[in-house]
């Protein structure tokens, strides 16, 4: 801990440029780190409301002098007017049994939730977040549907803010219950499979926001969450029994010894087990703790407090392990260790200490995997920031089927359950607003569901081509161009460059408005430069672009 030494800086408003006021921190040697612009970290602040007004005229001076910009906004409107929708997926049983996804009819600022009986029904509208406030910044966070498909547990965040309030909808009555969960952040949502209650996490409530004795609900009108400067720190796994109020909520699992560390729980796919991943950070990498559901339930009901004891099958944050099914107490990861480029490995609760290859690591980087129709996978590969789609048996690992797609593009989202005969998943590209498909278990091939279509948008017009340039250590890294069809380059070209490359994310093709409109109307180009530290190499490629290879 180190010593605060704050002197005020005096926000001028004739002079929007951010000053620099003389805060200084001083820790132990006598070390002193400056921080001029510590009076920016306080949103509410007088000084900081000013600069941001400031800052706004300046730029609305700039812009009005735009002779295009009305031009400009007129397309952009037009184009991002079109009717958007995501991937199907299907959850419920017996009569409860019901297909979702998401969609936008333009320019609204949420999507909305849709759900059909069947796929050729016509969609109703099933929760619409426009409705929650009038400014459209009260948004839906995380949301999971229970076994049955009787109740619906969703968060609602406010403002821009991580923090999120938990409801659970009565999806038989239509009724929203009384339950309500606060404080949660950063993470899931996971049923038992008795729909009797569901696992999440949750922080401590902010102390600052706590001292301040303001109004503070997310349904409120002054919403202050994510304005407070407090660490998080404390993140424990609850359990919510439905119809009881969340002060009653048990405790499943914590550590205090680690306070930073990130705790997350997720059922099974056979509702026998509960495992609880374990992370320190955004880095690809968690520990994992697994638990039989009726020895959780057993220390739920018994009222002792504390943590469930767990098995600790990954007690160390060398790797990253993501769940995929699981046959009794064989489990199945999608995991990076000593796989740069991942793999699926299998892990028998008997023996956590053997891991076996189901698939093994490939030259593409595998980056999502899942279990369908009880024996197969799906798996999305990265191949130079590009995806492809393929089946294999979880049997043997063996390859089934690789899945045709349109074009050079992204799988934008994969979604199925073991139980079904059938996955949905989602095509788009640069210049492919976005497709969505059914994939078949059974005939083994796909067909069209929805397609969004953009009006007096042309595919055809364009081009996009894939290059490779050199790193600094010679590694070549892909980078995508996209202009009119039959452009000449002659170095002169107007270009919009955007790169990124962090926290194993990948670029991938994704169509934008805004893209095509530059392209179309200023002749424009695009380039889109797959920077390493993405996960296009996978992990390996992030770490050879720190430092002097970047």
């Amino acid at each position: 801990q180190g010593q605060i030494i704050i002197m005020a800086a005096v926000f001028d408003p004739e002079n929007p440029n951010a000053l620099r006021g003389d805060t200084v921190d001083e820790y132990p040697g006598g070390n002193k780190v400056a921080d001029p612009y510590r009076w920016l970290e306080d949103p509410d602040g007088a000084d900081t409301t000013k600069w941001v007004e400031a800052q706004v005229k300046t730029t609305n001076a700039y812009l009005s002098t735009l002779e295009s910009r009305t031009f400009l906004k007129e397309k952009l409107t037009a184009k991002y007017d079109y009717p958007k929708t995501g991937c199907s997926f299907r959850r419920g049983k017996g009569s409860m049994d019901r297909y979702y996804f998401y969609k936008n009819d333009g320019l609204q600022n949420q999507y909305v939730l849709m759900t059909q009986k069947t796929l050729d029904a016509p969609p109703e509208v099933f929760f619409d977040p426009n409705a929650l406030s009038s400014d459209g910044t009260k948004s839906l966070g995380p949301s999971s549907f229970s076994e049955s498909g009787r109740y619906w547990a969703y968060g609602i965040t406010a403002s821009g803010s991580d923090w999120n309030t938990l409801y659970v909808k009565d999806i038989e009555t239509g009724h929203t219950l009384e339950d309500k969960v606060e404080w949660v952040k950063f993470s899931g949502i996971s049923w038992l499979h008795d729909d009797t209650g569901f696992f999440y996490s949750r922080y401590p409530e902010p102390k600052t926001l706590a001292a301040k004795g303001e109004k503070d609900e997310v349904e409120g009108d002054d919403v202050k969450r994510g304005s407070e400067t407090d660490s998080n720190l404390n993140m424990a796994v609850y359990f919510h029994k439905i119809g009881d109020p969340s002060s009653k909520d048990v405790l499943v699992y914590s550590d205090p010894t680690v306070p930073k560390w990130m705790f997350r729980a997720h059922v099974s796919d056979d509702g026998e087990y509960i495992m609880v991943t374990v992370s320190e950070s955004t880095a690809p990498v968690n520990r994992l703790y697994t638990a039989k559901v009726s020895d959780v339930m057993a220390h739920v009901a018994g009222g002792k407090g504390g943590s469930v004891a767990v098995q600790k099958v990954i007690d160390n944050f060398d790797a990253g392990y993501d769940y995929v099914t699981n046959e009794g107490q064989v489990f199945y990861f999608k995991t990076n260790k000593d796989a740069p480029k991942y793999k699926v490995i299998t892990i028998d609760l008997g023996q956590p200490g053997e891991h076996k290859d189901l698939i093994p690591h490939k030259g593409d980087v595998l980056s999502d995997a899942m279990c369908v129709a009880t024996n197969l996978l799906v798996c999305v590969y990265m191949k130079d920031a590009h995806e492809t789609l393929w089946v294999y048996s979880l049997k043997d690992g063996s390859v089934v089927q690789q899945v045709a797609l349109p074009d050079i593009g992204s799988v934008a989202n994969c979604t199925g359950r073991k139980e079904d005969d059938e996955f949905f998943y989602s095509f788009g590209g640069f210049v492919y607003p976005g497709s969505k498909f059914r994939f078949d278990c059974k005939a083994m091939q796909s067909s069209l569901l929805r397609e969004d279509k953009v009006v007096d948008h042309d595919p055809s017009y364009f081009e996009t081509k894939q290059v490779f340039y050199p790193s600094k250590d010679g590694t070549k890294i892909p980078m995508f161009i996209v202009c009119k069809k039959g452009k000449e380059f002659k170095g002169d070209a107007c270009t919009l460059l955007y790169g990124y490359g962090g926290f194993s994310i990948s670029i991938t093709p994704s169509f934008s408005p805004f893209r095509t409109v530059f392209i179309k109307h200023f002749d424009g180009c695009l380039a889109v430069a797959n920077i390493r530290g993405g996960g296009g190499k996978g992990e390996g490629g992030g770490g050879g672009g720190a430092r002097p290879p970047r």
